[in-house]
């Protein structure tokens, strides 16, 4: 297995970020002209999705958009998709990650373990791979 480096995983980190940037300036679009209790619905509903985002389509698909353009995948130790609790896991720890400063912890605990693992990916079990 090839595993995926930082700049991959960056990248699709941060077409992962445009695009959910992107879904929600339309649904505070559309939530102005809506009566209150449907703005209310469409902000709740969006705040879960984006929440679960990652992990729901990291279980599916093994990968977000952000990693299906950049052609790298999420994958447990035995090759496949991991679980949801796994991938909930391993996004629930990017907030660890990123600590200091700019995901400097998850970047020297890619540089410096062998399957280029972040805490979360050493936590689920999980690894980032070229798909």
């Amino acid at each position: 297995m090839a595993y995926a480096g930082i700049l991959k995983r960056a990248i699709a980190y941060t077409l992962d970020f445009i695009f959910l940037t992107i879904v929600v300036y339309a649904v505070s679009l559309v939530s102005q002209y809506a009566p209150v209790i449907i703005s209310f619905l469409l902000i709740v509903i969006f705040s879960l999705m984006t929440f679960f985002y990652f992990s729901i389509l990291e279980t599916i698909y093994g990968q977000t958009l952000g990693k299906k353009i950049l052609k790298i995948r999420v994958v447990d130790f035995n090759g496949k998709n991991p679980s949801f609790l796994r991938a909930l896991l391993r996004n629930l720890f990017r907030l660890i990650d990123f600590l200091p400063v700019f995901y400097m912890l998850g970047i020297i605990l890619i540089l410096a373990t062998k399957n280029k693992q972040r805490l979360g990916d050493l936590i689920a079990k999980t690894m980032v791979i070229k798909a």
